[in-house]
């Protein structure tokens, strides 16, 4: 068997795929937009022709034999990137030979040199491995660099100034033309126009025109760690509050001359509450209590339970100290000590603690005032007791009716229908 000696090596390469022309000139003379943008129609493969001559003799080979190709990433060893791709019964005149790379096994993007071509011929692998220059490199240029004038490439940043973009759209009618989903990590803008938009690993938002929904979870302003469905936390401001108090950290506000509401919307048969908190406790509460005809009622909840402050009917009644008043205005007290009490801290002038007045003739049985004692009271149970203090010594005319208004009292005497002076 001759040993083989590889002689020359020649190689062209083609490119990969259809891509726009690269060079808007040829030979030095210019090409039309049209020439300029017309694809070319690019084979996958390369043609490599070399060589081959008797290394005792230097005589060229005329004979037939099978060549199997195959890269590698290094000279010597290494590892394997590409084939081997097998050619059999090449014909060799006058040492001449050609064979067309990538016809059985696609090759590689040469995207990533170095690339070594390693020949082995008639089952002998011929030495040195054979580096790969620029030509079959150029297939890397599958992926367009710039593809016609009005692209511009600036470091790693690609721009144009004027057209439209279109992905996955060859008539694009706005700057960027996406038919197809896109994945993003971050927007920047206002979102006006945005639908079918969702975070990434998140599809609880949605944007649809001016709405934005989110339909579970929790939503938190000023705080990464919301408690409730709608949670709130920040400064306040004296906007929509007392002037100079920065308490408001929460505001409704309705634009235009219609008035402003806030509305607390329960389900059916469900109270509407508003509560007053502090510290994450509410002690207060203000609600629609539907098991009591929807009265408004406003509550204390205590440690030691719910007390209920005040209670206003649909009627309009109010009641203390009782959520079903009958009365336009009654309170009711179970423990000891005043039901009411008047007191008027002026230091001079007339004033009246109570002035109970009817405007309108009465006929009989209509009282100004009623006042009942239970049956089986005591008999000096008072119905009413006046007192008058004696700080501010009296006149010496004065003294006779102080003495008498300072003990004069209406008592219960049991057999009577009212009140009985003592």
């Amino acid at each position: 068997m001759k040993t083989l000696a590889l002689m020359v090596i020649l190689a062209t390469a083609v490119l990969l795929s259809t891509i726009p022309a690269l060079s808007s000139t040829v030979h030095g003379e210019a090409l039309s937009d049209a020439e300029t943008n017309v694809p070319r129609t690019i084979p996958a493969t390369v043609w490599y022709q070399g060589f081959l001559a008797d290394v005792s003799t230097g005589d060229p080979i005329n004979d037939t034999y099978d060549i199997k190709v195959q890269l590698y990433d290094s000279e010597n060893g290494g590892g394997s990137l590409w084939g081997p791709e097998t050619h059999v019964d090449v014909t060799i005149i006058e040492g001449w030979f050609h064979i067309e790379l990538g016809v059985t096994v696609a090759l590689p993007a040469f995207d990533n040199p170095p690339y070594y071509l390693q020949l082995t011929v008639d089952g002998e692998s011929l030495a040195p491995r054979q580096k790969l220059g620029s030509t079959p490199t150029a297939l890397r240029s599958n992926v367009a660099e710039q593809a016609d004038d009005d692209w511009t490439i600036s470091g790693s940043n690609v721009y144009r100034l004027s057209g439209n973009v279109g992905i996955g759209d060859s008539t694009p009618t706005r700057k960027l033309d996406v038919n197809g989903d896109v994945s993003a990590t971050t927007y920047y803008g206002d979102g006006s126009n945005l639908t079918g938009v969702t975070g990434s690993g998140d599809n609880d938002w949605a944007i649809d025109g001016d709405n934005i929904t989110h339909l579970v979870g929790r939503v938190g302003i000023g705080t990464l760690s919301p408690e409730n469905t709608f949670h709130i936390t920040g400064a306040g401001a004296a906007a929509g509050g007392v002037p100079g108090w920065t308490e408001v950290v929460a505001r409704v506000r309705r634009n235009g001359s219609s008035h402003t509401g806030l509305s607390i919307d329960a389900t059916a048969a469900r109270d509407g509450i508003l509560y007053l908190a502090e510290d994450g406790r509410a002690w207060w509460s203000m609600r629609n209590d539907v098991s009591e005809d929807r009265n408004l009622e406003f509550r204390f909840h205590g440690v030691a339970g719910t007390v209920y402050g005040a209670t206003i009917d649909s009627t309009g009644r109010w009641g203390l100290g009782t959520r079903s008043p009958t009365a336009r205005f009654q309170i009711q007290e179970s423990s000891s000590g005043e039901c009411f009490e008047a007191m008027n801290t002026a230091s001079s002038g007339v004033s009246r603690l109570v002035n109970i007045e009817r405007t309108q003739p009465s006929s009989s049985g209509n009282d100004m005032l009623q006042i009942k004692m239970a049956s089986g009271s005591d008999d000096g149970a008072e119905f009413i007791e006046c007192e008058r203090g004696s700080s501010i010594p009296p006149s010496q005319g004065q003294r006779q009716r102080a003495h008498q208004r300072q003990h004069r009292r209406w008592r219960h005497v049991p057999g009577r229908a009212g009140p009985h002076r003592g």
